[in-house]
């Protein structure tokens, strides 16, 4: 509740600690008991990735906050929470004190059936079919925590490589910071040495996505020396 309450300030939309509680529960129940799917590392139902065309909070006898679901990789839908009160008060996102039982609340512009495809395991394309690359590309499952497995010709290009990879980390950081609805943030990253010429670096990508996979795959095109890159998502 606190991300909730603190999460979309950008959009000068406050919540009390009350509704922001309201406000999680009865979204992930909604949205359950439409999708049969509960929110995880794969699927996002208030995230950083607000690109709603509605305005993000309307309010009136019946009020929305208009959403963007976020199943990753990188599909995007608009939806939109909705609430009204039995006694036809007119319930802000920042009132203190109301009566949860007095909302009716459900979720609209839902597709259960389509994201039921998106959060299939098996995954035939990829979000980084874009990026040309000289040497070989495997991709393994869709989460939030990366993992590059480098096969190297030969070792001593790691620091190098190390080197270019935590500056286009680092460069996404910064960017992420002033444009965090644009490009979301990564959260950490983690390299192991090779062992027997396999390398790995470890990212958890936070709201950033595969985006800043992307930009380290351009980074690294013109590299010379990888044999292959599995990127374990």
């Amino acid at each position: 509740s606190e991300y909730l309450q603190n999460g979309f300030r950008h959009l000068g939309v406050l919540f009390s600690q009350p509704f922001c509680q309201f406000f999680a529960a009865a979204l992930e129940q909604a949205f359950f008991a439409a999708t049969g799917l509960s929110p995880s590392a794969k699927v996002t139902l208030a995230g950083s990735k607000q690109h709603n065309d509605r305005p993000f909070y309307e309010s009136g006898p019946v009020s929305r906050l208009n959403l963007v679901l976020w199943i990753m990789p990188e599909f995007t839908d608009n939806i939109s929470f909705c609430w009204k009160s039995k006694t036809n008060r007119i319930v802000a996102t920042t009132d203190e004190s109301f009566d949860p039982a007095d909302l009716i609340y459900w979720v609209e512009g839902l597709q259960p059936a389509l994201y039921w495809k998106l959060v299939a395991t098996e995954k035939k394309n990829h979000p980084f079919q874009s990026v040309k690359l000289p040497f070989a590309l495997k991709v393994i499952e869709f989460g939030v925590d990366t993992n590059l497995i480098f096969d190297l010709k030969n070792t001593d290009l790691w620091p190098s490589l190390q080197s270019i990879i935590s500056k286009v980390y680092e460069a996404y950081d910064e960017e992420g910071t002033r444009q965090y609805e644009k490009y979301g943030l990564p959260h950490s990253i983690r390299f192991t040495a090779p062992e027997a010429g396999r390398a790995m670096v470890r990212i958890d990508t936070g709201s950033a996505g595969t985006g800043i996979i992307k930009k380290i795959l351009e980074a690294i095109s013109a590299v010379p020396g990888i044999d292959c890159l599995t990127i374990d998502i």
